[in-house]
């Protein structure tokens, strides 16, 4: 199979930037959002975040994994605690299993933590091709007015623009792309925007 006749450079160049999207470095922000997921990349670029006070809590979302059979967010914790994290800057969600449980449950644990009105800028981490339907699905499931922010990680070290050379990781990204009209059309996500190096 000839990939660059499936794929031509600026559809690729064009799919990874829509799907994992860029924004600026908050100075602060109040809550770094480990989206969990089978890879810990997250909870290390949480860690860092936290470390260099960028922000004030990570939360970690995620329930049984369907591959490892692992809790998520408890293993994304215990990193976090190996890495520098006091436990009671931690909110853990460990029962999701899907990004709208993932933002609508972590939304009840972190009112035991924070008043979600008062919150105004979220980092949202999760792999570079989900990015963008996560910060979606927060806009629709959290309060309004919040900025978010991103930053992203590249899965099993694969590089963005090389998506199509992985016949797994081909199939993911379209599904992503397909996903993400459908559920705007239902009112599972919201559209967002970039402004002054947020999305809104």
């Amino acid at each position: 199979m000839d990939d660059e006749v499936l794929f031509d450079r600026k559809e690729i160049a064009r799919t990874t930037q829509f799907l994992g999207i860029e924004s600026d470095e908050p100075e602060d922000a109040d809550i770094a959002f480990d989206l969990g997921g089978q890879f810990t990349d997250s909870a290390y670029i949480a860690a860092d975040l936290y470390r260099r006070g960028v922000v004030r809590y990570v939360l970690v979302s995620g329930g049984k994994n369907k591959v490892t059979g692992a809790n998520e967010a408890e293993e994304h914790r215990n990193i976090l605690l190996a890495e520098g994290v006091p436990a009671e800057k931690i909110i853990v969600e460990d029962k999701a299993t899907n990004t709208q449980a993932n933002t609508r449950l972590s939304l009840r644990k972190v009112k035991e933590h924070i008043d979600p009105e008062s919150i105004r800028s979220v980092v949202a981490i999760a792999n570079w091709y989900q990015c963008r339907r996560a910060v979606m699905t927060l806009k629709q499931n959290w309060p309004e007015g919040i900025r978010y922010f991103t930053r992203t990680f590249e899965p099993e070290g694969v590089p963005r623009l090389e998506w199509h050379l992985h016949q797994s990781l081909t199939g993911r990204v379209l599904k992503e792309l397909d996903r993400i009209p459908q559920y705007l059309e239902r009112g599972d996500i919201a559209d967002i925007e970039i402004e002054n190096g947020a999305w809104v």
